[in-house]
Parts: C-alpha cells; structure tokens; sequence
C-alpha cells in the first residue's frame, strides 16, 4: 500500500504546486473613504497582480505561499496586506502621501527641461532585446437614448512578442489566447439606423470588394447593387468602431507614450508645464509635472500630469484628458451628408509602466471615451472603456508568434482564436467594469 500512497502523492504535487486562492475587496481613499479606481494590486517578486475597477473593486487569484499583496496608487502610501486562511473578503484603505519639508525634492531644473531630459533617457532604459507579455483585455462599449440603453462588453487575452520596446514606431504581433463578450439588450445606436449612413457603408463595402479582385469586378458590382436594393436594413453601424482602437491600438498607446503630442517638440510652445506636489508610487519618489494647452494642438485641448522618477527620470506614469472640439465645418458637412452632429468629444487616459531587471517595461493602459451624437431632435450617449492589463513579463526565452497566429483587428475576434496550455479564464485576473 506504501508505493500506491507515494506515487498518488507525486502525482498531485504538480496541482498542489498551483492550488490558487482568490479573494476580492475594495480600495479607498483612509480620508475621504471614496473608492480608488484602477489602484495596483500585486504580489511581490512575482508576475501575479491586478488592479481595481472603475468602482475600487478587485478580485485577484493567489497560488499557494503567496500571503502578501502590496496595493499602490500614485499620491498614496505603499500598503501591504497579509492575507489571512478564513477571509476573502477585504476593505484596504490608504494613506495619502504627506512628506515634510525637509524630505522635498530639490528641482535644479525647470519643468520642461525635465521632460526632455526623461525623452532622452527613454530609449536608454527602455528594454531593446525581445519579451513577450500575456495580458487582460477589455473593451465596454456602452449608448443609450432617449428610447433605450445598452452595451457591448468584449474580454480577451492576448500574448503579444515585443521586439525592440525602444523602437517606439514598431508595431509588436499578439496572439489572442482567450476570447468572449456580452451583449446587454441588443442597443440599436440612431447610427444603425441613419439610411445615409447605410448607403455610405454598401458603397465603401462594394468599393473593397472591386478592388481585391479586378477580374470580377463586374460581377461583384451586380450583385451588391442587388443586395443594396433586397436587403438595406441588413446593414448595421459598428458602434465599437468608434473608438478606432482594440488591444492593439492600447498597446501601441504604451509602447508610443512619447510620440503624443505634450512631448512633441514641436509644440512644446503651446504647451504650459508647472511642477505639481511632490509625490510617491511603489516605493518611488516621483516628480510630478502638470501639462495644459491654451491653443488648440492638432484639433485638441489636453491637460494632464507625467511622473517621472526621481533617480533615472524614466517615466513611470501619465494621465491625461484629450478634449476634441469639432470645427464648425465639419459639423455642418456631417449634418449635410449624414444628418447628424457631434457635441462633446473627450477621452481619459492612464498609462502605467514597471521597473523589471533595471528597465522599465508596461504595465497598464487605461482609457474612456465619450462623445454625444445629435441626430434632429435625439440625443446619444456614447462610451468606449478600455483597459489592458500585463499579468505576466517573460523576459527570458520569449516565444516568437506564428506568422498564422498573429492577430489581425480587421478580422472577428472569434476566427482568430488560437489558446495556448495552461491558460484559461479561471487562472486570469479579470478586470470587471463597474456597471
């Protein structure tokens, strides 16, 4: 009976090895006790984290010997929680940072100088040799009217192969892993329904298909014009579209943090940068610099804050707030053709980055935009959140993606699939959109 007992035992070490644990919470603010959204949440030394949502909720999975988690939010004090075996359930509140006079950073610079300095510094400590990441993904695209409301919400997993993180104009393969939505109350947008926007669409659709393949352009001629005039209200507007984004777009967004325009020198003259307090994120004393422009920059008004860190100025973090304001013209060309404005156009963003092996690599990505349609006498609400979360960095041995596995955002999600062992939705640390 003693050889059965012991090769039993070996057999479940490899699943005792990964028994996981999962407890939620909520993080705020010791003061004021208002939620904090999108806080770090992390178990030390390892590749196991998350953060919270849009309301402070998070959930997080813990392997067996992980009993630490250390939450972070930029102007907060680093709190480390020991979990304990009978509670699973968590209310952390945080300290905000308070430092002393005598513990102020002392700034030789001006704020400018500093974010040309951390530009310069950037491709230095930005990793060159490959990596490959696996990532949380979510995409919530929400509209509602005066007649109805409703949502689309799309969750993946995506491994992607970086090739050279510094070379910030190379556009790095994913892989999509993991793959499902929910479609709450089917929302029709007045865009499904605008005839003019329906007829714009069949004739750019017919347009594609004529010029893939020239030797039937006749006949795939005939037979869109057929299916214009038997099937017009087939054809429905894209609300997701929208947002001109995906997991790519977001990882782009992190990986070209220093093309955007408040680092352009180009316009560094319509730009105003003032140093903001002094401030502290995951043991790190940052510099924080605060960003507006009075003119308008390509079309758009920002304000926002950068974080750099004191010791190597690389740059930790970056919020902003894009506010688009459409010309006049536009607006009277769109209600020309399509019979619709648009009003209010913003987006948020939050970029997160983290220090591995003495470069920093990417963290987090964080955005939401909001715009409303007018169409004659209705109004409509539209929100594209998006939210990318690195689980894992694997910087030895990354593997390359195959050329067949390369995801592709023109295409559905649900063709593009290709799982990989291991990975699962019960092992990921899903990100849960506030509703």
């Amino acid at each position: 009976m003693k050889k059965p007992s012991l090769l039993f035992l070996i057999i479940l070490l490899p699943i005792i090895g990964y028994a996981q644990t999962t407890i939620k919470g909520k993080i705020i603010d010791q003061v004021s006790k208002k939620p904090l959204s999108f806080a770090s949440i992390a178990v030390q030394n390892s590749s196991t984290g998350t953060m919270s949502n849009d309301a402070g909720n998070f959930t997080l999975l813990l392997k067996e010997n992980q009993s630490e988690i250390q939450i972070s939010y930029i102007g907060y004090i680093d709190t480390v929680i020991l979990i304990e075996p009978d509670v699973s359930q968590y209310t952390i509140a945080l300290k905000p940072y308070e430092y002393e006079l005598a513990e102020v950073i002392v700034k030789p610079l001006t704020p400018l100088e500093y974010i040309k300095e951390a530009l310069k510094k950037h491709p230095t400590i930005s990793p060159k040799e490959p990596f490959e990441t696996r990532a949380f993904f979510a995409s919530k695209v929400s509209a509602a009217n005066a007649k109805e409301a409703g949502y689309r919400l799309q969750e993946a997993v995506f491994k992607t192969y970086n090739t050279n993180f510094a070379n910030d104009t190379l556009k790095e393969p994913s892989q999509l892993l993991l793959y499902r939505e929910d479609v709450q109350r089917g929302f029709t947008s007045i865009l499904t329904e605008n005839k003019r926007l329906k007829k714009i669409t069949k004739n750019s659709e017919k347009e594609k298909d004529e010029n893939e393949d020239e030797d039937e352009e006749n006949t795939d001629a005939e037979d869109s014009e057929v299916a214009e005039d038997q099937d017009e209200d087939n054809v429905d507007f894209d609300i997701n579209g929208l947002s001109n984004s995906g997991p790519e777009s977001v990882i782009e967004e992190a990986k070209s943090i220093t093309q955007l325009d408040f680092f352009n020198p180009e316009y560094y003259k319509k730009f105003k940068y003032t140093f903001g307090e002094q401030t502290y994120y995951q043991g790190r004393e940052l510099i924080k610099i605060d960003f507006s422009n009075k003119r308008k920059v390509e079309g758009i008004f920002f304000t926002g804050s950068v974080y750099l860190d004191f010791n190597d100025l690389a740059i930790v973090a970056v919020d902003y707030n894009e506010r688009y304001k459409i010309p006049f013209i536009a607006n009277a060309l769109l209600k020309t053709i399509l019979g619709v404005t648009i009003n209010a156009v913003e987006r948020d963003v939050r970029v997160r980055n983290q220090k591995l092996q003495d470069k920093w690599y990417p963290k987090e990505v964080v955005f939401d935009l909001t715009l409303t349609i007018k169409q004659k006498k209705l109004y409509e609400d539209l929100s594209i959140a998006q939210i990318l979360n690195i689980e894992e960095v694997v910087i030895d041995d990354p593997t390359p993606i195959a050329e067949e596995h390369i995801f592709d955002r023109e295409l559905e999600y649900t063709e593009q699939i290709f799982p990989e062992e291991g990975v699962t939705w019960e092992g990921i640390n899903v990100i849960e959109f506030d509703n």
